[in-house]
């Protein structure tokens, strides 16, 4: 008997202080990383552990929030103007809110990408994506236009997930126009993840007009409760148990049977 509540004690131990050992590790920053290009003209890389004015930790878990901005020039022509705020976790998903403002005399093709590590891979996984965006003349020359011409989810630096593409124009002083969110996903995706996910989307922009995106990138596991893994194995204990305890029994009527008739 005293066996048996040392058995049944260890189990309620397990079940109790499993989902508290997942989180005892201490969280990090995640090392979100990005590019700006006007294709033409110039490419600056981004470090946004570095270059961010705030980075803010979010919730209880390991997302934090990065937001800076930036202002490029190309010798002495301003190119744009780039503002941003990113919600970055490694477990892992990007989703950024960003602001460009085209400073050169001309429309211009953007590339923006984001590039996160994540901090353990897995396999199978869901994919999801989101993309909209706003823009404006902010000029003030009666017309903006902004072009998607790309939007991509990748996993391990490969392409995983493509969103639409669209063109959109606006006229008269100070119009605006925009594109209400367009989501996909969950998706599976069989291969998982294994090292990192990124985010790129290019697009044209019209000279001296403002364009600011929203969207996300989201991996996540294949859901495989921990409690559904602690259920089977406390039924697999129990069983041992009562084996072990009838195997007990059936030796001792054995016993009992020898005596009784010897």
């Amino acid at each position: 008997m005293v066996r048996g509540k040392r058995y049944w004690s260890a189990l309620c131990a397990i079940l109790l202080l499993a989902p508290v050992a997942s989180h005892a590790a201490t969280i990090a920053i995640p090392s979100l990383s990005g590019s700006v290009e006007v294709v033409g003209m110039m490419t600056k890389n981004f470090n946004f552990n570095v270059m961010s004015s705030n980075i803010l930790p979010q919730g209880s878990g390991s997302a934090y929030q990065f937001m800076g901005s930036d202002l490029a020039n190309n010798g002495s022509i301003d190119v744009w103007n780039y503002n941003w705020s990113i919600l970055a976790d490694a477990d892992p998903f990007i989703d950024s809110t960003f602001t460009i403002i085209n400073l050169t005399g001309g429309t211009r093709t953007f590339n923006v990408s984001f590039g996160l590590p994540v901090s353990t891979g897995f396999s199978p996984a869901f994919k999801s994506g989101l993309l909209g965006l706003d823009f404006s003349d902010a000029n003030g020359d009666g017309s903006a236009s902004v072009t998607v011409n790309s939007w991509n989810g990748l996993i391990d630096g490969t392409s995983a997930m493509t969103l639409f593409a669209v063109a959109i124009p606006c006229s008269g002083t100070n119009c605006t126009g925009s594109v209400a969110p367009v989501t996909d996903g969950p998706l599976l995706h069989a291969a998982g993840v294994s090292t990192d996910i990124g985010n790129t989307l290019s697009f044209d922009l019209s000279a001296g007009d403002s364009v600011t995106v929203h969207t996300r990138f989201e991996v996540t596991p294949v859901p495989v409760p921990a409690t559904a893994w602690l259920f089977g194995s406390a039924l697999g204990l129990l069983g041992w148990l009562r084996r072990k305890k009838r195997s007990g029994s059936d030796q001792r009527n054995s016993l009992f049977i020898q005596e009784k008739y010897l």
